[in-house]
């Protein structure tokens, strides 16, 4: 009786897996390039080669805290959209340990670079990747911004949750926080508002921010849904009217605005 059991939750599993295939597939891409994005400005900080920590050169460059929290969640948001592991996690409720551990370094990070700002301490945990010999005196030498520990605070919580199958409603509410403080720095860079991206001396890199849209927005894809997503993700009427507009209202809107802008200048 067990083993039926088992097996049609197996395959329930399975039929939700291939239902949901072209967004794990979707989610895999956007952690390929959130991990290949970071390892190249990781590897300019390790090997001293300053045009790899710049991948947008008029902007500041991510830090090695901050490449390596990226990439860590990058590699999170890889592993949680493989098909074969979504699949084992639904039909047998196995935990799995590693990504809890990645995921609880992650936080750890973004908190530690909290509290140095709060408390006004020094942790030591700056420079343990690599020196920052750049000569900003706008920031601390190797620390990241403010808005770039939030984030990556929050998103390690996000994937702790996710890999304890913990509080889905809030996870989805932390990853749509993250995913709206990554926007709106982006739309600062955009339209020039140094308010959204700046938090004091420091200011989350455009190219942190675009990670925090992307890991954000593809881990709100990842099934199973709640709350909010699953109206979005649905298959009908509503889900069929929603998924157009929202490349609409968050990219295609502001594009369009900053052209108007940038016209009657």
């Amino acid at each position: 009786m067990a083993t039926d059991s088992l097996n049609l939750t197996s395959e329930s599993s399975r039929e939700g897996t291939r239902r949901y295939q072209p967004q794990l597939q979707f989610a895999q891409v956007i952690a390929i390039i959130v991990v290949a994005l970071n390892a190249i400005v990781l590897s300019g900080w390790l090997l001293d080669i300053q045009v790899l920590r710049r991948i947008v050169p008029a902007f500041d460059a991510t830090t090695a805290n901050g490449a390596a929290a990226f990439l860590l969640l990058g590699l999170l948001l890889y592993l949680s959209a493989a098909p074969k592991r979504a699949a084992l996690e639904a039909s047998t409720g196995k935990k799995y340990s590693l990504m809890l551990g990645i995921a609880a370094t992650v936080a750890l990070i973004g908190l530690a670079t909290l509290l140095q700002y709060l408390l006004d301490v020094n942790l030591g945990i700056d420079e343990l990747l690599a020196i920052d010999s750049s000569d900003s005196a706008s920031r601390i030498p190797g620390r990241m911004s403010v808005l770039s520990a939030v984030a990556v605070l929050i998103l390690g919580v996000v994937f702790m949750l996710r890999s304890r199958r913990l509080a889905p409603v809030l996870r989805e509410w932390l990853a749509l926080s993250s995913f709206a403080l990554g926007y709106l720095a982006l739309m600062g860079y955009v339209y020039g508002a140094e308010a959204l991206y700046r938090v004091g001396a420091t200011a989350i890199p455009v190219q942190s921010a675009l990670c925090v849209v992307l890991i954000a927005g593809a881990s709100l894809l990842l099934p199973p849904h709640y709350g909010f997503m699953r109206p979005v993700v649905s298959k009908g009427p509503g889900g069929l009217l929603v998924r157009p507009l929202l490349p609409v209202a968050f990219f295609l809107a502001p594009a369009g605005g900053l052209l108007q802008t940038r016209a009657r200048a």
